[in-house]
C-alpha cells in the first residue's frame, strides 16, 4: 500500500514537473536573446540650381576682363569701340562694313547642380528694315554658337568656376545703301533660361532629369510708342503681349507667364477710342517698368459711368497681374477707376496717382507711395483681401476707404496695414470743410447690422498718422487712424491696432 501511495505521488510529482516545465518553456518564447542594429541615415539635402549672368568692359572677355553681374536693374548694354570705350548716340553711328560688339557676357553656374540653359534675344524695336542688313553673331568661348541653342554647365566644383563666355556682334552689310540712314532699333533684350541637366547619379541612372523643362515664361521688352504709333492707333505693348501669349514651351503648352520689360515713357492697354486691349486671360503677367521717375501706366478711362464699366478692362481674367517699378496713373476723383476681374493684383515700388478702385480677389501694395489730394487713393470696393506693406499715403485728408455699396453677408474683406504712413496736407479740408473731415481708414456698410450686410476685418500694425481728423459720424472712434462711419457693430466689424482689438 505504501509502495503504491509513493508511485502515486512519484507521478504525479512528474508530471507537475513536466507540466512547470511546459510553461517555462512557453515562457522562454517572450524571453530569447535579441539584439538591435541601427544604422543612420545621412541627412536628405535638395540641390541647389544657380545661375548668374555677367558683363564685362571687354568685348572678347579675354583674361583681366572685369565683370559686373547683371539684372533687371543694370543700365542697358552698350555697343564697345575698338578702344574700349563705350557707343553714345553722339559719337557712334553704324555704318556699312562696320561691326560692332556688345560687352562680353559670361554664364555662371554657382549651385551645386549640373544645368542647361539657352541665350535668347528678343524684344528688337524700331526699324525691322535696318535689323534686315545687320547680321548677328553669337560665340561660346571662340566658336560660332546658334542664338537659342542649349548648352550645359557642370556644378561648380571647390576651387573653379564653371563658366561660359558668350559674346555678341552685329555686322551692317556692305550693300547697305542708303535707304536705311537715320534707321534706329532699340529695345533689345537678352534672357537667360536654365534648368537642371543630366549627369548626376540617383540610385539607378543619371539621365532621370534629361526632359527638364525651361521656365514657362515669356519675355519680351517694349518701347514707349512714338508720336505717330499713337496717331495711327498702334499700342506697342497691347501688341507684345498678343504675340507672348502665343508662345508656346517645347511640348506645345501654351506659356502661362508673361513677363514684359517696358522701357523709359507713358504706356497704356487702351485703344485711342479708349476701349481696353487685352490678350492676358488665364495668364500671370508681370510688367517690369524703367522706374517710378521713367515709366508711367495709366489707367484713366474717359466718361463717368457707374460700376466696373468705369473701369479698365485690360487685365479681364489674368490669373494675376504684377505692376513693378513704376507710376501708375489713375484719374483724380472718379469712382469705379481700376483694374477689373484679374484674380491677382500686385503692386511693387510703384508711385500711384489718383483713386483706384479695387475689383481682384486679391490684392497687395508693397513699398508703394499713393499721392493724390483730391480724393481716397484707394477704395478697397469688391477686393476681399488687400494687404499694404510699407507704403506712404501723401493726401489731402482721404486715404483708404473700405466699403462696398452692396450688402452680402457671404463678403468678409480682409485689409491688413503694416509698417505705413499716411499724412494729409490738409487740401480737402480748406476746401471743402469739416463735413469731410476723414480719418486714414474709413469704413462703412450701407447695410447696416443687418443678417445680410457685408463683415469687414481691419489689422493695423507699426503704422504712423500725420494730421487727418477724428470723423464724428457713426461711432466716434476718437483716432486719427481710422473711423467707423455707419456704426458697424462687432458682428460686421473687427479691428486690431499694433495686436489689441478695438473694435
Amino acid at each position: 500500500m505504501n509502495s503504491h501511495r509513493q508511485t502515486k505521488r512519484a507521478l504525479l510529482t512528474s508530471v507537475m514537473a513536466l507540466v512547470m516545465c511546459v510553461v517555462m518553456l512557453l515562457g522562454t518564447t517572450f524571453a530569447w536573446f535579441t539584439d538591435t542594429a541601427t544604422a543612420n541615415v545621412n541627412k536628405i539635402q535638395a540641390g541647389k540650381l544657380d545661375v548668374e549672368l555677367y558683363y564685362g568692359n571687354t568685348a572678347d572677355g579675354a583674361d583681366g576682363t572685369v565683370w559686373e553681374k547683371l539684372d533687371n536693374n543694370s543700365p542697358a548694354l552698350k555697343f564697345l569701340q575698338s578702344n574700349g570705350t563705350t557707343a553714345t548716340q553722339q559719337d557712334f553711328y553704324w555704318e556699312p562694313g562696320g561691326t560692332y560688339s556688345l560687352p562680353a557676357l559670361k554664364v555662371v553656374n554657382n549651385g551645386n547642380l549640373n544645368l542647361k540653359y539657352k541665350i535668347e534675344i528678343t524684344g528688337i524695336k524700331g526699324s525691322a528694315k535696318l535689323n534686315d542688313v545687320i547680321d548677328w553673331t553669337m560665340k561660346l568661348d571662340g566658336i560660332n554658337f546658334a542664338i537659342g541653342s542649349e548648352h550645359v554647365l557642370n556644378a561648380t566644383t571647390a576651387g573653379t568656376e564653371s563658366a561660359d563666355i558668350l559674346t555678341i556682334s552685329g555686322h551692317m552689310r556692305e550693300t547697305a545703301s542708303n535707304t536705311y540712314m537715320n534707321e534706329k532699333i532699340e529695345g533689345i533684350t537678352i534672357t537667360l533660361k536654365a534648368t537642371q541637366a543630366t549627369g548626376e547619379y540617383d540610385s539607378t541612372r543619371n539621365d532621370y532629369d534629361e526632359n527638364a523643362t525651361y521656365p514657362d515664361v515669356a519675355f519680351v521688352t517694349v518701347a514707349a510708342p512714338t508720336t505717330e504709333e499713337t496717331a495711327a492707333g498702334v499700342n506697342p505693348l497691347a501688341n507684345a503681349l498678343t504675340a507672348a501669349s502665343a508662345e508656346t514651351n517645347a511640348d506645345g503648352s501654351a506659356k502661362e507667364k508673361i513677363t514684359a520689360d517696358l522701357g523709359a515713357g507713358t504706356f497704356t492697354l487702351t485703344d485711342k477710342e479708349g476701349e481696353s486691349k487685352t490678350a492676358t486671360a488665364g495668364k500671370e503677367i508681370t510688367l517690369i517698368g524703367d522706374g517710378k521717375e521713367n515709366t508711367t501706366f495709366t489707367a484713366e478711362k474717359a466718361g463717368d459711368t457707374h460700376g466696373e464699366a468705369n473701369g479698365t478692362y485690360c487685365f479681364d481674367g489674368a490669373k494675376s497681374v504684377v505692376l513693378k517699378d513704376m507710376t501708375v496713373k489713375f484719374d483724380n476723383n472718379k469712382n469705379y477707376q481700376g483694374f477689373v476681374r484679374a484674380g491677382v493684383i500686385r503692386f511693387e515700388n510703384c508711385t500711384i496717382i489718383g483713386k483706384q478702385v479695387l475689383n481682384a480677389n486679391e490684392a497687395e501694395f508693397i513699398n508703394c507711395v499713393f499721392e493724390n489730394s483730391n480724393d481716397y487713393c484707394v477704395w478697397t470696393y469688391g477686393s476681399p483681401n488687400v494687404t499694404f506693406t510699407n507704403c506712404e499715403f501723401k493726401t489731402g485728408g482721404k486715404a483708404i476707404l473700405i466699403y462696398n455699396e452692396y450688402t452680402d453677408k457671404n463678403f468678409i474683406a480682409t485689409v491688413k496695414v503694416k509698417d505705413c504712413s499716411f499724412e494729409d496736407d490738409g487740401t480737402l479740408t480748406e476746401k471743402n470743410g469739416s463735413d469731410l473731415l476723414k480719418a486714414a481708414i474709413e469704413t462703412g456698410s450701407n447695410g447696416g447690422n443687418t443678417a445680410t450686410s457685408n463683415r469687414y476685418i481691419i489689422e493695423v500694425e507699426r503704422t504712423t498718422v500725420q494730421g487727418f481728423a477724428i470723423n464724428t459720424n457713426g461711432t466716434n472712434t476718437n483716432s486719427p487712424l481710422w473711423a467707423n462711419k455707419n456704426s458697424m457693430d462687432a458682428a460686421h466689424l473687427t479691428v486690431t491696432i499694433d495686436g489689441v482689438k478695438v473694435q
